[in-house]
This record gives structure tokens, sequence and C-alpha cells, in this order.
């Protein structure tokens, strides 16, 4: 439920949109409502002599006093004061017109005139109906500067559980007002100012525990806010103690003129001082930015005046100048001299707007134009180090402040971790902000408070904060004006999109860089699993041997092998291993180096096998295997001892008919018990045999139809020799030229000569 509260009253942030046009519509009834009796109330007093004791205006005139000299006096000093709160109250308005704390300080001040104005009171009395009106609006408006004392400066309750002591108040405040103040029936004025005063004074206790936890800036700008503050209250307090808690003391008529006259001018001067304050504050510490509101109002209005008498003159002139010509007056002469000089009048004020623009604002002027020259280095700038470094020169000379740096945000390396509670709270939309007035758990937030910054610029690109420009102002007793944040505002908009793609070239740098790394590691890996392959099949007598190996990838996991055996035996091996690329080359030569081990010690292509998979299960990855067909030559028989290990089964050409050389063999590293069989056949001369790996067989055309086993088989059937090249070409016919290679594509064959 506090959180619930807190949102609602948080007065940080800007309005827009329906809800802005609301609030402005309920501060125009509220300001006209006030107006209205204000107008009543001064028609009120032709009847009523003395607007604070009435029934004393007779003996006051048998003291020889003029009582309209003591009511004119009064009234003087209200006008006064009720000019001071609403011209400050509608600058205030005027100059920042969505910012929430803003909008609610000016008609803070508005507001509260009810509750101090006696000609308003003098409405009520004359006019009964207005009674309710009367009571609401300085209820209101006494309720408004409780929750100011609460909410000033940051817009939100200080600590949090200060919203229990200020709604715990307002039903005291509302029973002062409506039981027992002066006006009542049941009126006890000591228990009124009591209430009154507790209910204030505890808003003043936490507004003195804010000021103990606030910063050296904070403490600059609110102070003459916080003392006005209290001397309207401190005013109201001392201008009521002597008719409320001494009444002996103005027993007599005389007594009376003097506390009259006390009570006007302690009371008046304490408002008159607070709202003064106020102004000070604006014009010294620019908390809402004066410096925009003298731009816009008193050196452009001016300039406008005295164009306009120029306007005026020079119509006049012409006029004349037409008389003494003509010898009489030509009104339609005139009429073109006023279109064209109507027409000439506001390029003219615009250009002497620039000159003033130039000459009395020259910090500004050069603020922009160097803004506008940056527009064409961010158009050309690429380099990431050297924009940010820019961006940060640019705000050394647009605007000289004391500290000035830019955080990226970053996984690595970056100063605003991307999970910071900061980039959530900029996604949402927020513009320049100081520093005190973000309350949020952040590591981020916390080391720019500590190097002293307090004014953060969001940098954001499609809804994405991709970094912070942060400053602290060259004047530290000073904020920066809403002129200078436009132009942060500004800068950062520009700028966002530009560091975004900053940082996109630089990734593609590194990704460029790391992908000629991988290629170069790629090229490596394919020359080193090269020379695990045999460089030429051996050459013997009576035996045509040949082998083509082409990986899917730079480097694959089909392997084969003519192994040299003692007794003048020939291993011969063809195997692949499930997956492709780097993996199944690791798996591939592991295999390859354990078979070229193991083969010489074992006299039968099983037991090798059988030997090189009980070394390879417990060190092959998991999902991984091997399929693999070894077999044993004799050159001189041509006696062929084999055994297959899950791999497809090689054919032997013989006559134009094939023999399948079926084995039955789990593949390798699946389990470490294993058995195999060993098979035998004799090549005749003539005979050719061929070893491949399913790179063949499974390969697709773009109907995704598979090359397949029959064309295998067809092809084998009717060559004689160079059956790799035949394979190959008709293969390619198959797939086409856009054909992507699927698998690795391993051919051995082994003929023995007629």
């Amino acid at each position: 439920m506090t959180s619930n509260l807190l949102a609602i009253f948080n007065l940080q942030g800007t309005l827009k949109g329906w809800p802005l046009r609301v609030v402005y519509l309920i501060s125009i009834l509220l300001i006209s409502s006030v107006g209205l009796m204000l107008l009543l109330g001064f028609t009120a007093f032709p009847k009523y002599s003395l607007p604070i004791f009435p029934e004393l205006t007779q003996q006051i005139k048998d003291l020889g006093v003029n009582p309209l000299v003591i009511t004119g006096y009064g009234i003087v000093l209200e006008i006064i004061t009720v000019l001071a709160f609403s011209l400050v109250g509608s600058l205030l308005m005027w100059n920042k017109p969505h910012d929430k704390l803003t909008l609610f300080a000016a008609l803070t001040l508005i507001m509260f005139i009810p509750s101090f104005s006696t000609v308003y009171w003098e409405a009520s009395n004359i006019y009964p109906q207005l009674d309710g009106l009367a009571h609401f609006m300085i209820t209101l408006g006494l309720m408004l500067f409780l929750t100011f004392i609460y909410l000033f400066p940051d817009g939100c309750f200080s600590p949090t559980w200060s919203i229990w002591f200020w709604g715990g108040s307002l039903p005291g405040l509302i029973s002062a007002i409506y039981i027992f103040s002066p006006s009542e029936e049941t009126a006890n004025p000591a228990l009124f100012f009591t209430i009154i005063f507790v209910v204030y004074s505890i808003g003043f206790v936490f507004q003195k525990y804010r000021w103990a936890v606030s910063t050296p800036l904070q403490r600059q700008q609110t102070k003459l806010v916080l003392s006005g503050l209290m001397l309207g209250f401190g005013g109201f307090v001392f201008a009521n103690i002597p008719s409320i808690f001494f009444p002996q003391i103005i027993n007599t008529p005389s007594r009376m003129v003097v506390y009259i006259l006390y009570y006007f001018t302690v009371y008046n001067s304490a408002l008159q001082l607070m709202s003064i304050a106020f102004a000070v504050s604006m014009l010294k510490y620019r908390l809402w930015d004066i410096d925009a509101l003298f731009n816009r109002t008193l050196v452009y209005a001016i300039v406008t005046i005295l164009l306009g008498l120029g306007y005026a003159a020079n119509v006049l002139l012409f006029g004349e100048l037409l008389r003494l010509i003509t010898g009489h007056d030509s009104k339609m002469a005139i009429a073109l001299a006023t279109l064209l000089i109507t027409i000439l009048f506001n390029p003219i004020r615009n250009q002497m707007q620039n000159f003033i623009d130039r000459q009395l604002y020259r910090r500004k002027y050069r603020a922009m134009q160097l803004l506008n020259e940056f527009s064409q280095t961010l158009q050309n700038e690429v380099d990431l180090d050297k924009l940010t470094i820019a961006v940060v020169e640019l705000v050394n000379q647009m605007l000289l402040p004391a500290q000035v740096s830019l955080w990226l945000v970053a996984e690595k390396n970056g100063k605003i971790a991307p999970t910071d509670p900061l980039v959530t709270y900029f996604k949402n939309g927020a513009k320049t902000t100081e520093l005190a007035h973000i309350a949020l758990d952040s590591s981020a937030l916390t080391a720019l408070k500590n190097l002293g910054l307090t004014t953060i610029v969001p940098l954001v690109s499609q809804a994405e904060l991709i970094g912070v420009i942060n400053l602290a102002p060259a004047n530290h007793e000073q904020n920066y004006s809403t002129e200078e944040r436009r132009l942060l505002n500004e800068l950062a908009t520009k700028v966002a999109p530009s560091i975004r793609v900053a940082q996109l070239v630089r990734q593609q740098k590194k990704e460029a860089q790391v992908r000629e790394r991988l290629n170069q590691e790629m090229r490596v890996a394919q020359q080193t699993q090269q020379t695990f392959l045999p460089k030429t099949p051996p050459v013997l007598a009576g035996w045509q041997m040949a082998a083509y190996y082409q990986p899917a990838r730079a480097v694959g996991g089909d392997f084969y092998d003519f192994i040299f055996l003692p007794n003048g035996y020939i291993g011969l091996a063809i195997g692949d291993v499930t997956d492709k690329g780097v993996p199944a080359a690791m798996v591939m030569a592991a295999t390859r180096m354990l078979l070229s081990a193991i083969a010489p010690q074992k006299s039968s292509p099983s037991e090798t096998l059988a030997a090189v998979n009980s070394l390879l299960c417990p060190s092959i990855p998991k999902k991984m295997f091997v399929t693999c067909f070894y077999a044993i030559l004799d050159p001189r028989t041509g006696q062929l001892r084999y055994t297959n290990a899950g791999h497809d089964s090689p054919y032997v050409q013989r006559n134009g008919s094939l023999i399948e050389l079926e084995a039955v063999g789990m593949p390798l590293g699946l389990f470490p018990e294993a058995s195999y069989q060993t098979l035998e056949i004799t090549l005749l001369p003539g005979d050719m045999l061929l070893f491949y790996s399913d790179g063949l067989v499974e390969a697709h055309n773009s109907q995704r139809e598979m090359f397949g086993f029959p064309r295998v088989e067809a092809l084998l059937k009717q060559q004689k020799s160079n059956l790799i090249e035949l394979l190959l070409t008709e293969q390619a016919k198959f797939t086409g030229e856009d054909w992507e290679q699927e698998d690795d594509i391993t051919l051995v064959t082994v003929q023995r000569q007629k």
C-alpha cells in the first residue's frame, strides 16, 4: 500500500498529453475561483471598514483615527502580497509547463492566497452562499502547502514512511479549518492555532531531515525556498500569537489599532519575503531556469515594441511623404505601404533576434553552432574511441563543465552493466536528469555520485540505452538551465545512433578478426589432418590402388589408410566418424592412430578392431561413434581377410557382376566388449574392390532425391578403370552446380591387374 501511495504522489518527471491538459483545466478552474472571490472581496470593503475586527470600527473612530486609513494600509499590503504570489506562480507555470513539481509549486503558491487573504474572507461574509467554496479553497491551499513541504525539492516523500505523517496531518488540518477556525460557531482560536502549528512543524522536521542528508548542491538550490517557507510560517505564528494567547494586551481601542497595523505588517511582509525567496531562488540558482524566461520575455518584448514603434512611424512617414509629393492624401498608397511594412516586420524582427542571440547569448549561440558543425563529424566517424573522445570534447566546448565523461553499456569492460537498474530507468524515456532525483539501487549511479557528477544525459537508440554522458557544472552552486538541458538532449538524440553504428562497426571488425583467426586455424587443422592420411597409395606389383578424400567442411570425420604389416601384408582401412567438422576430425585422428599402432600387432582384422574399440570407448565423446571397415590383403595370393564395424559394405566387381563384402559388427566406441567376425575372399586378376563412405550414396539433388546404392552399383558394373573419376563426375551431374556438400566423401579402389 505504501508503494502505491508513493507512486501516486511522485512528482518526478514531466506530464504530456491528456494528463497535462486535465491538470491545466483543473488549475484554470481553481485559479479562476480564487480570482472571483478576491474580486468579490474587494467590492465588500465599503461595507466593512476593518476586515479583521469590523465590530471595533466605531471605537477606533472615537480615537480620532480614520478606519479607512488602516483599511487602505492593509489593502495595499495585501494587494502586493497577492500580486507577488500570483506573479511568481504564473512565471513558474509558464516557464516549465510540463514539469510535475514545478506545476505543483506554482499551483501551491496561487492556491495559498485564500489562506492568508482577509479580502477572501470578506467575500464569504457578504455572500454567505459562497462560504462552502471559501472553506474548500482555503483547505485546499493549506493542504497543497503542507504537501509541498513534504515533497520539496525532489518531488517524492523522503524518508518514504513520512507519507504516513503527512496523511495523519490532513484530518487535523481539516478539523482546524471547519471546526475551530475563528469564523466558525465552534471557534477555538487557541486550538486552531495549535493544530496548524503542530501540523506544519512536523512537515518542517522532515525537511530538516532531508536537508541533513542532501548534497551541498541541493542545499544551495533549496535553502532560499525553505527559508521562505519558514519565514511565511513564522509570519503566521507571530502575527496571531498576541490576539490568541495574550488578548489582554489588545483590550483597548488604541492597542487594537497598533495590533492591526502590526498584524498587517508582519504577516504580509513575511509572505512577501516568502515569494521573493522563490523568485531569487529562480534567479540565482536557476531552480526553475529564469534565464530562458528572461530571454523570451524581456529582451524580445523590447525588440518587438521598438519594431512596432518603428512600424507605426514608417507608416506615418510614408503617408506624409506622399502628401507632400502629391498634395493630397492617398488612402490606397498608405494601405499598400502598410501592407509592405507588415510583410517586412517579421523577417526584420527575426534578424534582430538572431543578432541579439549572438551578442547577449554568445555562449548559447556558440554551443548551438558547435552542435550543428558536429553533425558532419557524426556522419563520417565510425571509430568508437575517436567518436566518444569527440563527444566529450564537444560537451567541454559547449558548456564548460567541471567534469564530463561518457560511459557505455557493455557486458565486458563497460562502466554500466546491461543488468544495472539505470538501464531500465532510461529505457522508459527519461531525458537529461539530475542524479539527486534518481532513487535507484544502482552501482553505476553510486559510482557517478562518488565522482562528484551531478547530471546524466542518456544516450538511447531504438529504445535501448547504449551509454550516458555525465557532467558536473562548472559552478557547483548552479544547475544546468532549461536551454542547456535542451542542447544536451538534442546532442544525445544525434550522438546515440552514431555511437550505436560505431559499436556495430567495431563488433563486425572483431567478428571478422575472429573469423579470420578461425579460418587460419581451420587451414592449419586441414593441413594437419591431411598429414594423417596417406600422401599417395602404395605401389605394388600387379596391383593398382587409388584414393579420394573431400571433407564437407575444412576438416572432416572420414579417413582411410594403407598400413604396411609384417610378412608383406597390407592393411586396408576406411572409416567414418559421426558428425562433421572439428569434433569428428579429432575422433578420426585418434581412431586412425590407434588402428595404425595396433594393426601390426594383431594377426586378424577382428582382433585389430576389437582392440581399437576397447581403447576408444572410454575416451570418445558421448553420442559419437566410428564406423570402420578393415581388411588385410596378401598381395602375393590376392587373399583378403576382412571385418566390418558398421560401415557401408564394399563391393568387388568381377566380370561385370558385383560381390558385396558383408560382415556383421557394431560401430567402434559404443560397447567395450563388442566382438567382430573375420571373413575371407580371394581377389582374382581383373577384380576391382571399391571402398566408399556414405557421403557418396547420400548426396541429394535439388528435388531431394538421393544418389543411392543402385547408381553406384550400375556404374561399378560397367567400369573397368578410373572408377573414382566416373563416380565423382556422375554425382556432380546428379546434384547440380549449386549443390552444397552434405557429408564427407571418401573413395578407395584396389584393382588386381590381369
